[in-house]
């Protein structure tokens, strides 16, 4: 099954601009209702902003909605270094983002790597995020858990490994017109148009660099080492957990648990016929259920 979906310009009230924060330049999208409910939605590896606008088109028409490419992804800027895409960077941007909008409180929605900077935000921004979901990704904890020693998460998370070598294994990825990076990531999820466009992103220079340097910051293999310890605050506010039991990308006992890292309302959601990319796949349920999910919180 291939997905295809509006393109931008389908957006007529779409606004679209380069907001700087600290050391980079982010691409946002931002449309709904001024007076709507605010909601921020961050996307993963190796995606941009784009692969919200599915869920943006069905959200707009009550929520005020922001859509960042994260820093170093997309249209956004490539800052050099891995510390430049540490969790700590990442939440300022979200901070700075937020007070560029005049959002004093908001919902957060992160998928794939946009999970752990909600999870993360959930810790430590409760002040300003009220809210959050995280899709397809694990809370850190649980992860190490689980996939510390395992040898069948290691299979699953090669291409960590990968992209910590540095310039060799981006090199692997990057081969043959990023042929291995796209069937493994999307699977032929994309239309052809799409994945054209995700090929020409990645292989804009210095930027395949950027994007690996978020698993260089935030996945490196010590995460895999069972003797290896890790540590984070409790989540603090209530926090909806969606995951597909196909996802290629973790091993199925990740799915559920997530709740006992959380210490206020937890919902979970497991999607039986549900991949890595329910966005896509799953548009409509999953805008239903992250309506209903943020409505409640008001903000």
């Amino acid at each position: 099954m291939r997905i295809a979906w509006s393109s931008l310009a389908s957006f007529a009230d779409m606004d679209q601009e380069m907001v700087r924060v600290d050391g980079a330049e982010l691409f946002v999208r931002s449309l709904g209702p001024s007076d709507g409910q605010r909601l921020m939605l961050l996307h993963g590896w190796p995606d941009t902003g784009d692969s919200w606008l599915p869920i943006a088109e069905k959200l707009s028409d009550r929520f005020r909605l922001i859509i960042p490419d994260n820093r170093g992804f997309g249209r956004s800027s490539m800052p050099e270094g891995t510390d430049a895409y540490k969790l700590k960077v990442i939440l300022r941007d979200v901070v700075q983002i937020a007070q560029w909008a005049g959002w004093d409180r908001f919902g957060l929605c992160g998928h794939d790597f946009g999970g752990p900077v909600a999870w993360g935000a959930g810790m430590m921004l409760d002040g300003l995020v009220d809210r959050i979901a995280v899709i397809a990704a694990p809370h850190p904890l649980h992860w190490k858990r689980v996939a510390a020693g395992n040898a069948r998460q290691m299979r699953r998370s090669f291409y960590v490994w990968l992209m910590n070598v540095g310039p060799r294994g981006e090199a692997l990825l990057a081969a043959d017109d990023f042929r291995l990076l796209a069937e493994f990531a999307f699977g032929g999820l994309l239309s052809e148009s799409e994945m054209a466009a995700r090929r020409a992103n990645w292989a804009e220079p210095g930027r395949f660099t950027a994007m690996a340097e978020w698993y260089r910051a935030g996945y490196n293999p010590d995460l895999l080492n069972p003797d290896i310890g890790m540590s984070l605050p409790p989540v603090v506010v209530p926090t909806l957990y969606v995951h597909g039991r196909r996802d290629w990308a973790f091993e199925p006992e990740l799915a559920e648990g997530n709740g006992q890292y959380v210490k206020a309302e937890y919902q979970e959601w497991l999607v039986e016929d549900g991949g890595h990319w329910l966005q896509l796949t799953h548009c409509d349920a999953l805008a239903d259920r992250l309506a209903d999910w943020f409505s409640a919180g008001g903000a």
